[in-house]
C-alpha cells in the first residue's frame, strides 16, 4: 500500500516495478471535495469557470478598452466574493459543488491512467 498525494500522481509520477509496468491493480481514493482551507485552489478553479461563462455572454457592442474595463471590474468583483466564501461543501450552490467535483474526478481520472499500463494482479 501506498499513500502518496494525488496531484503528485496526477502528474505522471507513476509507479511502476521492474518491468516498467505500473505497479498497482487498484487505486483507493480518499479526498475531500474542498481544498484545504486557505489556498487559492477553490477560488482559481471557480473563477475560471465564471470566465468560461462570462466571455460568451459578453456585448459584442462594447469596444476593446470597455470590455476590458468591464470584465476586469466584473472579474475582480467576483474573484472577492468567492474569496469570502465560507470554506462548506454544503453551504456552495450546485454550480460551485459541479466545478470542485469535476475538478477531483478529472485528478483522479489522470492517477487512473497510469493503471492502464499493465496493471499487476494482488496475489
Amino acid at each position: 500500500m501506498v499513500v502518496a498525494p494525488l496531484m503528485t500522481l496526477e502528474r505522471g509520477h507513476n509507479i511502476l516495478n521492474n518491468n516498467n509496468k505500473a505497479a498497482f491493480g487498484a487505486a483507493l481514493f480518499l479526498c475531500r471535495p474542498m481544498p484545504v482551507p486557505g489556498t487559492w485552489e477553490s477560488t482559481v478553479q471557480q473563477l475560471n469557470q465564471w470566465i468560461l461563462q462570462y466571455i460568451h455572454k459578453m456585448d459584442n457592442n462594447l469596444s476593446l478598452t470597455e470590455a476590458k474595463e468591464r470584465f476586469y471590474n466584473e472579474a475582480v468583483n467576483k474573484m472577492r466574493k468567492l474569496n469570502c466564501r465560507v470554506g462548506s461543501f454544503r453551504q456552495l450552490s450546485p454550480e460551485e459543488r459541479s466545478v470542485l467535483c469535476w475538478t477531483e474526478l478529472v485528478s483522479m481520472w489522470g492517477s487512473l491512467f497510469g493503471l492502464f499500463f499493465g496493471p499487476q494482479f494482488c496475489p
